[in-house]
């Protein structure tokens, strides 16, 4: 029978470790040479980011119009992937859809068509993620079967097999890639593998039975006559390509053709699913290389990531007050550019501060731009509140700081007038002049608004009032805040860790409780499990949780829309500050952990770690659920699972993998309840990570939110002030309500003044 070979060469100058500079030499040495080998008869499948193209296009573009005639010859397939390569299970549907459709855009520029066929960027994949894709007139994707298959039962025949993917009721075709396989080609390129076993290894996957596919290569085309992190310039390489082609078409039942004839030859029949609840996001490579490299390691990928947050939630404003504007087109395209997946990993210093560069110019426009707009809708009040979400809000807190000149309020207490009645207000944080006056103040409101709404304010004085609920109760150690929806009980000697949290509407057990080393009645696990806190592994490899003593402090006073109180912690690397925010007419909880360190190299840092109460869920239904790049919420099973997202791969990689939760949450649920836990990525970027195991009877499962990580491409470095705040969210199984609660906190409500936009 047959074995069908293929090869797909992935092109990209925005490679992390290539210079600028050397983009022609990049052209003369790698891509030119292979396409002279397609013109001489080798069927090749071609890729490259439109971007790509577009640098090339600058420097030769007769190289563009031999692809194109090459493509439209049939001797090539020409593979799209989008606009620039960026990791779209890390990134907002908008943003990727904008990417995939400026992709498109350029693509039938230079061709006059657009492929059918994408490239996976990364081999990142979500479950939603083609999707998107097929929306943008894909009809097959390119995945690598290697880390699909690694949590998936397969047969071993599906490796040599086209396949379907199926989402939201529609299928896409599949053709697999492999990491393994492009390893062992690039060993045979480099003489560390010789021909002859090489050729061996290959004609063992014929069958006697069956005809096969086989993918020879489907990664980085510039390693070959190349080396991009010394820039030395190879020769012979491109020609051993050549070479191996020839040996293996020497063998009878051997035949090289275009990726999109594989659909011909061997049609899909199967579908098969690919994420998985151990890795929601598999992608190229080994385990240690995995999609927590774009996120919160590498170069300073969690400031990165945080102003691209930013940035997008900049563009959005824009959009909801002004439409689709040039202006605003422009800078969706540069936002796509920023979040491309090679600044955040090995890039170089040029790339780098390019990047920097970049990303300041383009946010002041943003913000400048939104200044402007904002100015056509200055309030006629003290100032407006605008719900630029696309949906409507209920009763939906919303804080804002104001600032006053001196002697404007003087009266500890500030309430809220508009068009529609007085707000439900409260003041927090005061910042006074010398002479008493009010300098800025938090306040808190609850605002209900129709979909782009917006309702003018008015300030008024008022006399603060004292607190007769009792609201908090201390008891020891232990810290007691019972309003109607909400008790939790806080531990002041354990770092103000949560020991208990009940939504009284939602679940009569506590959703989130502490955990003795006992309860397991396992060597292994008789640890103390806490919730609401943090964890630091030094660069030196010191483990350290803030699970200390701190110091608290409050005001018993009236709070009706949420009570705080405040913790302070003395960290060896720093201060902590933590504030416990306890809601009254909502299933909710916030914790803001402020930040001020010296210097922090941190293997890793997760925040927000929390322990799901096992004897409050159903383990049967137990799952969990989030949004990865794309507009559909993916859940993933646990029961019979293990799934460890936080371990250490190997000692320099300090995590399995992550979830990109792209719409800001994870959400736990079992059969009638559910435990939402919300953030604010434009506030300071971070990723869920999750833990299961079933431990004797019982199970232990844990959400951490990974601030930074490190692997071979870097540690995030700490120094200063950063802030970041979780929100736990109880709900009986409303997702969509969930999805918009998050989009409130990362949104926001606009504020405007009669000077501009209030933070």
């Amino acid at each position: 029978m047959n074995l069908y070979v293929y090869m797909i060469l992935h092109g990209n100058l925005s490679f992390s470790s290539i210079p600028t500079s050397q983009y022609s030499i990049v052209l003369d040495t790698c891509y030119w040479p292979v396409l002279e080998m397609v013109r001489k008869g080798f069927k090749l499948g071609l890729e490259f980011p439109a971007e790509t193209l577009e640098e090339i296009n600058k420097i030769d573009p007769s190289f563009i119009s031999e692809l194109k005639k090459l493509w439209e010859q049939k001797k090539c397939d020409f593979i799209g992937s989008g606009y620039t390569q960026s990791v779209f299970p890390l990134i907002p549907f908008d943003v990727n859809m904008k990417n995939l459709n400026l992709g498109k855009s350029l693509y039938k520029k230079f061709f006059k068509k657009a492929p059918l066929m994408a490239f996976l960027n990364e081999m990142t994949y979500s479950e939603a993620l083609p999707s998107l894709y097929a929306r943008e007139g894909y009809e097959s994707i390119i995945m690598d079967w290697d880390n699909a298959a690694e949590f998936n039962d397969y047969t071993d025949e599906l490796r040599y097999r086209t396949a379907y993917v199926r989402v939201n009721g529609k299928r896409i075709s599949l053709l697999w890639n492999s990491s393994l396989n492009s390893y062992k080609f690039q060993r045979c390129i480099y003489n560390r593998i010789p021909l002859d076993e090489y050729t061996r290894n290959i004609i063992s996957h014929r069958s006697p039975e069956f005809d096969r596919s086989l993918i020879l290569y489907g990664t980085d085309w510039e390693m070959f006559n190349y080396r991009p992190v010394t820039g030395e310039v190879m020769r012979g390489e491109v020609e051993k390509i050549r070479m191996i082609l020839e040996s293996l078409l020497a063998k009878p039942g051997i035949s090289l053709v275009r990726p999109s004839e594989v659909f011909e030859k061997i049609p899909p029949v199967e579908e098969v699913a690919i994420s998985s609840s151990e890795c929601p996001i598999p992608c190229k490579n080994r385990d240690d290389y995995n999609v927590i490299r774009w996120a919160v390691s590498g170069r300073d990928d969690v400031q990165i990531n945080t102003q691209c947050y930013r940035l997008y939630n900049h563009l959005k404003d824009l959009e909801a007050i002004d439409g689709g504007s040039a202006d605003v087109s422009g800078l969706w395209k540069s936002l796509c550019h920023l979040w491309g997946s090679d600044y955040r990993t090995k890039t170089t210093n040029e790339k780098h501060y390019y990047f920097r560069n970049n990303m300041g110019e383009k946010l002041t426009r943003a913000i400048m731009l939104k200044e402007k707009k904002i100015k056509k809708i200055a309030p006629k009040g003290d100032f407006i509140i605008m719900n630029t979400t696309g949906f409507p809000l209920k009763n939906e807190p919303v804080e804002f700081v104001l600032q006053f000149p001196r002697g404007a309020y003087k009266k500890p207490s500030i309430g809220i007038e508009t068009t529609k009645g007085p707000l439900l207000s409260q003041c927090e944080e005061f910042s006074l002049y010398r002479d008493g006056s009010i300098r800025s103040v938090k306040i808190v409101a609850e605002a209900s608004l129709d979909a782009m709404e917006k309702i003018s304010c008015r300030l008024f004085e008022r006399e603060k009032k004292s607190s007769s609920d009792g609201l908090i109760r201390i008891d020891r150690d232990f810290i007691n805040i019972d309003t109607p929806e909400v008790y939790l009980s806080l531990c002041k000697a354990t770092g103000a860790d949560i020991r208990e949290l009940i939504f009284k509407n939602i679940c009569e057990k506590p959703l989130i409780k502490y955990l003795p080393p006992v309860y397991f009645d396992h060597i292994g696990h008789s640890h103390d499990y806490y919730s609401g806190w943090n964890q630091y592994c030094t660069g030196e490899g010191q483990i350290f949780n803030d699970t200390m003593s701190v110091t608290q402090s409050f005001e018993r006073i009236d709070y009706p829309i949420r009570t705080p109180v405040y913790f302070t912690m003395e960290l060896p690397f720093g201060r902590c500050l933590k504030t416990v925010y306890t809601y009254t007419h909502w299933p909710r909880v916030d914790i803001r952990f402020q930040f001020a360190f010296f210097d922090l190299n941190p293997v890793y840092f997760r925040a927000g770690i929390t322990t799901l109460n096992p004897e409050a869920f159903d383990k049967e239904s137990l799952s969990f659920a989030t949004v990865n790049g794309a507009d559909m919420v993916e859940r993933f099973p646990l029961t019979g699972h293990r799934v460890m997202h936080n371990s250490p791969v190997v000692p320099f990689s300090s995590g399995t993998t992550c979830l990109g939760s792209t719409e800001g949450w994870v959400d736990i649920s079992d059969k009638d309840k559910s435990l939402a836990i919300i953030s604010d990525k434009s506030d300071l970027y971070s990723v869920p990570m999750i833990e299961y195991e079933e431990i004797n009877s019982r199970y232990l499962l844990r959400v951490y939110n990974s601030l930074s990580e490190s692997d071979e491409t870097g540690r995030v470095l700490w120094r200063g002030h950063d802030e970041i705040t979780f929100v736990y969210y109880g709900h009986n199984n409303r997702i969509d309500d969930i999805r918009k609660k998050a989009a409130a906190v990362n949104r926001k409500v606009l504020v405007v003044s009669r000077t501009g936009c209030i933070k």
